[in-house]
């Protein structure tokens, strides 16, 4: 048998792969995984509509997260520490109707139906136009009645040299957008749900050991840094597009973000007002 390495077949197979992408015009959105928001940024995406890109790549990092969310919810659920909704999901496939048990402390049981073990149900919120759904909610051991909020975040063991993101092996502080994140869902859990929240916890797993023992940072709700997140989502609602555009915020500055890579972000908004002018057909 002979055994190649990298064969031709194979690696043009890869090459398409790796070089098709999907094109579509999402706009953006109000969630809190995307705070903190900048003003500019909602202008510039309203402005010109640009087309967002996603591709094999990113669906893998975006997949791999997911499992491993999946996959702690369950386990959190079968010892008896994660709290909130429990679904069936052959159910809806099946009977066209969902099976869901709200509210309730894992371990979940089986569906009557099905016999299948009961999956965890992310809340959906929405909150004067924030939406989001957070990982979890774990009781307060001690303070009774009440709970921690669980955010999952999946960090690379090592990062790569130069990297902006944050890796497992180097982090000493949360990342600033998952504080914001995690502190918006614990104050709309609060309104929306009626839970007592006395804890924020931000577990950091190694993607690549992720029995290691998580990074976990805690911290209080701050209703007061969540209410700034909405007063700009109203600023950004009422923006005039044949108006200056706003400023770009660089606390809210993402490493993603299309604009800086074209150099809106920098410059002063009477030139990024001529400049778009100057590129209308």
């Amino acid at each position: 048998m002979d055994i190649r390495l990298n064969g031709r077949r194979g690696s043009t197979a890869w090459r398409v792969l790796d070089r098709t992408e999907i094109w579509t015009d999402r706009r953006k959105e109000f969630r809190a995984s995307s705070l903190p928001f900048c003003p500019r940024a909602f202008w510039l995406d309203k402005k010109l509509q640009p087309a967002s890109r996603r591709s094999f790549t990113d669906e893998v990092r975006l997949w791999r997260g997911h499992g491993i969310h999946d996959c702690l919810q369950y386990w959190m659920g079968q010892a008896g520490i994660l709290f909130g909704d429990w679904e069936c999901t052959i159910c809806k496939r099946s009977l066209g109707a969902d099976y869901v048990i709200h509210d309730m402390l894992g371990p979940p049981g089986q569906c009557p139906h099905h016999g299948a073990t009961l999956r965890y149900r992310e809340y959906e919120l929405d909150y004067e136009g924030l939406t989001g759904h957070p990982d979890g909610l774990t009781p307060d051991e001690a303070d009774a009645g009440a709970f921690s909020l669980l955010e999952f975040k999946t960090l690379q063991h090592r990062g790569y040299k130069g990297s902006s993101y944050p890796d497992w092996l180097t982090i000493k502080k949360p990342y600033e957008p998952h504080i914001e994140q995690a502190n918006a869902y614990a104050c709309m859990v609060q309104e929306l749900k009626g839970f007592r929240i006395t804890q924020v916890l931000i577990w950091y797993v190694s993607i690549d050991r992720p029995s290691w023992a998580p990074k976990i940072f805690e911290f209080e709700p701050d209703w007061e840094r969540f209410q700034r997140h909405l007063d700009v989502i109203r600023e950004i609602e009422n923006q005039d597009l044949d108006g200056l555009p706003p400023v770009c915020d660089p606390d809210a500055k993402s490493p993603f973000c299309i604009f800086a890579d074209a150099g809106y972000c920098s410059m002063r908004s009477r030139d990024l007002q001529r400049h778009l002018r100057e590129q209308e057909p």
